[in-house]
């Protein structure tokens, strides 16, 4: 199962490349990160991975990856007392909390450096990355940058799983980050 598994990608892209489907040739990652991923469950004080503990968290603590730029968006949902914290914000008002890092990818591990330092030289945190089994599209990173989803920058984990673009869109990120959205295909007037 494993050299199917192992096989498989390579002989799609092989089907596709003259579509221009394929990513980056060559790349060496463990998989293709561009586009929306929600957070779906997080370890941040060593007692295993938890989901959220009330649905108005979910698909509220998001990141986006721009391949082309380099760029990750990240999203914290604000709530009604301006709290971002995982385990306490409402996510009651339709607003977030934006950050933005530069990256680099390649196997499991990415680096990402803060792009707007609060102070100093901006800081850059190793993420390793792991497929998660069970879960199609489902990555566990460890850690975050520090403070970003109460990371404590060394050892906390977070499961992603990949979303839609729309997702992220409606947090303003995208543009507090300078990601320029793929614009909407043209309808086909031939049908």
């Amino acid at each position: 199962m494993r050299t199917l598994k192992q096989f498989l990608p390579g002989a799609l892209c092989a089907l596709t490349v003259l579509a221009g489907a394929c990513k980056e040739e060559g790349r060496d990652v463990l998989f293709e990160e561009d586009g929306t991923w929600s957070l779906f469950q997080y370890d941040i004080d060593g007692k295993g991975l938890v989901p959220f503990d009330t649905a108005s968290r979910v698909d509220k603590f998001l990141i986006h990856f721009d391949m082309e730029a380099g760029v990750v968006a990240t999203a914290s949902c604000l709530d009604s007392m301006d709290r971002t914290d995982l385990t306490q914000a409402l996510c009651d008002v339709d607003k977030f909390e934006c950050r933005c890092f530069t990256y680099t990818y390649e196997k499991s591990l990415m680096t990402w450096t803060d792009a707007a330092p609060e102070s100093g030289d901006p800081k850059t945190t190793p993420v390793k990355l792991e497929e998660y089994p069970g879960y199609n599209s489902t990555y566990l990173f460890q850690p975050l940058p520090e403070a970003l989803f109460n990371s404590d920058g060394t050892s906390s984990k977070y499961l992603f799983q990949a979303r839609g673009d729309s997702l992220f869109a409606q947090t303003g990120c995208l543009d507090v980050c300078g990601i320029t959205p793929e614009p909407e295909p043209e309808p086909d007037p031939a049908k």
